[in-house]
């Protein structure tokens, strides 16, 4: 009896792992390690625990640092397939990881738990609304849901009468042209007619034509610069 309680006890040997992997992991094989495997320190290692989408929650040789939500990899040296250059790595390789918190501390322009997206520039400047480039083409009437970064590169849906990368621009306004060239509904400023100064929202119209969108025309420019005959004494 007391040869076969010794032999059980000799059978297993509970694993030794650094810190009991910080209560945070599992140590050697389903915790224990038999006795054949335990004068190897290769097998005193911690397995860490997962996250619930099977990324892993801790890191460290004992389990005692904290992980990152991880993202599709703006940059990367590794490649995930042939044509797939974007692993999921932690903070999207765009911060830093705070492994006390499990927080990302995304660089410059990037933002989201993951680093995961850009940011819009000045944030829209107050004039407007950041969209994913997903959501802008569905506004254009046009689809852009194929690309990796249909989600994550971000742009400024701006308000009604401000334009540019950051809606800090004032549009001018603008209408038909007066000879039935290009004008407002092509996209054209100031009825095609003049240039617009983007800081105050105001035409300043070519020769011979005038108004607040350059929407008339002088008798002078009417006459294709020929001056108007006039009575009156000589």
């Amino acid at each position: 009896m007391k040869i076969l309680l010794l032999a059980t006890i000799l059978a297993t040997v509970e694993a030794y792992c650094p810190n009991a992997c910080s209560g945070h992991g599992s140590c050697g094989i389903n915790g224990e390690l038999l006795v054949s495997d335990q004068l190897n320190p290769a097998n005193h290692k911690c397995t860490c625990y997962n996250r619930p989408n099977g990324d892993p929650a801790w890191t460290g040789h004992d389990c005692s640092l904290r992980t990152c939500p991880q993202g599709s990899a703006w940059a990367s040296e590794m490649a995930v397939s042939e044509n797939n250059v974007h692993p999921r790595m932690e903070c999207s390789n765009k911060g830093l990881c705070d492994r006390d918190t499990g927080e990302c501390s995304c660089f410059e322009n990037y933002d989201g738990k993951a680093c995961e997206r850009t940011m819009c520039p000045n944030d829209c400047s107050g004039r407007g609304i950041c969209l994913t480039q997903k959501a802008l083409a569905i506004l254009q009437g046009t689809v852009y849901d194929t690309p990796w970064d249909a989600d994550k590169a971000m742009g400024c849906k701006c308000d009604d009468g401000f334009r540019g990368p950051d809606c800090s621009q004032k549009e001018c306004p603008s209408g038909p042209d007066v000879l039935h060239g290009d004008g407002g509904a092509e996209g054209r400023d100031c009825s095609g007619r003049g240039l617009c100064s983007y800081e105050t929202g105001l035409c300043t119209c070519f020769k011979g034509y005038y108004g607040t969108r350059c929407e008339f025309q002088t008798i002078l420019e009417a006459s294709h610069g020929q001056p108007a005959v006039t009575a009156g004494p000589w």
